[in-house]
């Protein structure tokens, strides 16, 4: 298999990658309004969660814009392409950093088997995927810069 080939079977997983995890985040936040919080987290830190979780919708989109903008730009072989995937996974590891210590500090792993491990994979999911952009290797052909 030739280099050239196994770089463009990368840069298409690192597309597809941040294509999934913006995805990801607009049914996390249609499940969320929709749906609503889960009830037994509600109750155990009452408004706080909410608080917590509303502070975040404006700041998830702009991750998401980020994606699909980065994917795009890959694709495209431009010059934010790159910039954006980079900038991107260090808000993924950042934003599941910061929501595992809140549930970690606020005992949200231990309400329950169906609470624990669904935000414990949220936030690992977050941390692998943007740690993932962070190390996949960008292929080293020319990018084209627009005038």
């Amino acid at each position: 298999m030739s280099n050239h080939s196994i770089m463009g079977r990368r840069l298409w997983l690192l597309v597809l990658l941040e294509l999934a995890v913006a995805a990801g985040i607009v049914a996390y936040w249609a499940y969320f309004f929709i749906v609503g919080a889960p009830r037994s987290i509600c109750g155990q830190l009452g408004d706080g969660y909410l608080m917590y979780e509303r502070a975040f919708p404006a700041a998830d989109g702009l991750l998401c814009l980020a994606l699909i903008n980065s994917a795009v730009g890959l694709l495209r072989k431009r010059a934010y392409g790159p910039i954006l995937s980079i900038a991107a996974g260090g808000a993924l590891v950042f934003l599941g950093v910061l929501d595992a210590t809140f549930n970690l500090t606020n005992g949200i792993f231990s309400l329950g088997i169906c609470e624990g491990v669904v935000n414990a994979l949220m936030n690992l999911a977050c941390v692998a995927c943007g740690s993932a952009m962070l190390h996949l290797p960008i292929p080293k052909r020319p990018i084209r810069v627009d005038k």
